[in-house]
């Protein structure tokens, strides 16, 4: 997937309020750039069953960087979800003023410990059949 743009999620860590301070906003505790592209690019398991060996223990995946843009324009998500409505909230990321490496976030391609799943053959969902009862009922 070749873009020159990421979203980040912003991890929300909330302060806690001090006592005899009625402040009504809220405050979160300040992040990085590099922890937010550190979560970004972490490993996560995945759970699913391989279509090669049919085994279901689960697999480890990690999303890294091909190439860098020239300019690289990073999105920070900065939401929550407040009675089932999104809400941006005033968290920092602090973005260093001097350049940082990205080496540590760029893929060195499928490495001798890890075996490429293979490819699936393309499924074609069947096509739509309307409930005939169901249809005669709507006329």
């Amino acid at each position: 997937n070749e873009q020159d743009s990421i979203f980040i999620d912003v991890p929300l860590e909330k302060i806690p309020a001090a006592e005899g301070v009625e402040d009504t906003a809220e405050q979160y505790k300040p992040v990085t750039l590099k922890q937010c592209l550190d979560n970004l690019t972490a490993a996560e398991k995945v759970d699913l069953t391989c279509s090669a060996c049919g085994s279901t223990d689960g697999f480890s995946k990690q999303s890294l960087f091909k190439t860098f843009p020239e300019i690289l324009v990073v999105n920070a998500r900065k939401m929550t979800v407040v009675n089932w409505v999104p809400i941006k909230v005033d968290v920092p990321v602090l973005v260093p003023d001097e350049p940082f490496l990205l080496d540590g976030y760029l893929s060195k391609g499928l490495q001798p410990s890890e075996e490429e799943l293979p490819e699936e053959p393309e499924t074609q969902t069947p096509a739509f059949v309307p409930d005939a009862t169901a249809l005669a009922q709507l006329e």
